[in-house]
């Protein structure tokens, strides 16, 4: 009994945590999207990429940035991209999955290191961006960013990367994830001082990934 109370207790407390916060992609997608809006972009893929920001809680610099930004992020990032962070899946997963049930919290620290390594990212390349295709894709391309840059510099990666991605999708060759992550990662090969990119490979894909973070189980 006491067991069952507390968790009804946890519940209660998420609930309105949650009540009070703005998921970080909510506003990226200009404060105005419904959530009803983005699950119906999400399942009719109007959406052509999917951007991970992963960090962990060392990379102070980076998480202050984000949260600064999250709105010209949005905007540079264009409407047929899906950006959102560690913090946001609790929330965005149940648009990706209309009847999946959240039975836990995200934590920063042990979800990344899953995270990351589910991914094949090495935890020396974090803080990245991590772009996929859909959510059935498993593979991805990795853009990290060094915690020791400026705010000024971060900005400007930023812009950069998605100057790139932005080309990419309108040249009408993103079609599938050979293509797409291709041309990502041959643009981003091209950025000037950059810390790191790769690609990687998962065995699961992103949307099995991200389900298996918030509830325990696969698609």
């Amino acid at each position: 009994m006491l067991a069952r109370a507390l968790r009804r207790v946890a519940q209660i407390v998420r609930f309105t945590v949650r009540l009070l916060t703005v998921p970080l992609f909510a506003d990226m997608e200009g404060g105005a999207t419904s959530r009803k809006e983005i699950a119906r972009k999400v399942q009719e893929g109007r959406y052509r990429l999917f951007c991970l920001l992963l960090y962990t809680e060392f990379d102070t610099s980076f998480i202050s940035f984000v949260k600064k930004n999250h709105k010209n992020i949005a905007t540079l990032s264009g409407k047929e991209t899906f950006v959102f962070w560690l913090q946001d899946i609790e929330d965005a997963a149940p648009l990706f999955f209309p009847q999946l049930e959240v039975t836990r919290a995200v934590d920063v620290t042990e979800d990344t290191r899953e995270l990351a390594m589910l991914l094949g990212i090495p935890f020396s390349k974090l803080p990245c961006m991590a772009f996929f295709r859909t959510l059935r894709s498993r593979q991805a391309v990795i853009y990290s960013f060094s915690d020791s840059w400026t705010q000024s510099q971060m900005a400007e990666h930023v812009k950069a990367v998605f100057d790139v991605t932005t080309r990419v999708l309108a040249e009408g060759k993103a079609t599938n994830d050979r293509n797409t992550l291709r041309g990502i990662r041959a643009g981003l090969s091209l950025i000037k001082a950059k810390a790191w990119i790769g690609k990687v490979a998962s065995p699961q894909t992103l949307g099995s990934i991200l389900k298996l973070l918030v509830s325990g189980t696969s698609p």
